[in-house]
């Protein structure tokens, strides 16, 4: 009996430090989970902070670049709107002088126009008076003489005209200045006499 009172004390006993040793194991191991969480909150903390940190760094160069960048757009639009206005100025300028240019061009095509005209007349006049030289060669002195006179007179008609009246004119002028010295002197030499 001895020896099974003894059995079952060691049983017992084998229980008890089982348990006892299941136990005290459990709360090392919560221990050790206790200090494992805590370590991984702080660098879980840490790696927040630094995340954080990088973020708000990463903000403020954003903030740089975005601002450089404006800053160079604004330059880039300011040249390419002073070089717009010069190439409007020189596309102007340019329509200007081919505008001047196809007005020179058309009023030299209107003066060739007008040559090749007057050139064709004077051809024509060329030819008819080289034929009226032909006919009047041909007629005695007096007729050929009087038909250039005729001729002329036709051609000229207007000039002669004209010609005539200015001569008039200074006619009537030279002679109403020699009425008026005339009767100035006549005057005169009525009043010396009184």
């Amino acid at each position: 009996m001895n020896s099974i009172i003894l059995l079952m004390v060691g049983f017992v006993a084998l229980a008890v430090g089982s348990g006892l040793g299941y136990y005290a194991r459990q709360s090392i191991a919560r221990r050790r989970v206790d200090t494992i969480e805590a370590t991984l909150q702080k660098k879980l903390a840490q790696v927040k902070k630094e995340a954080e940190a990088i973020r708000v760094k990463a903000r403020e160069e954003a903030g740089q670049i975005i601002e450089k960048t404006k800053k160079e757009i604004g330059e880039q639009r300011r040249e390419i709107f002073g070089t717009e206005k010069i190439i409007l100025k020189r596309e102007k300028i340019l329509g200007e002088r081919i505008g001047d240019f196809e007005e020179q061009e058309r009023e030299f095509r209107e003066k060739i126009k007008k040559l090749k005209a007057i050139k064709a007349t004077l051809e024509n006049l060329k030819k008819e008076a080289l034929e009226n030289l032909e006919r009047t060669a041909k007629l005695p002195k007096e007729v050929a003489k009087k038909e250039l006179l005729e001729s002329i007179e036709k051609e000229y008609q207007q000039e002669l005209l004209e010609r005539m009246r200015a001569l008039e004119l200074q006619g009537k002028e030279r002679y109403d200045k020699r009425a008026k010295d005339i009767l100035a002197t006549v005057i005169q030499k009525y009043s010396a006499s009184q």
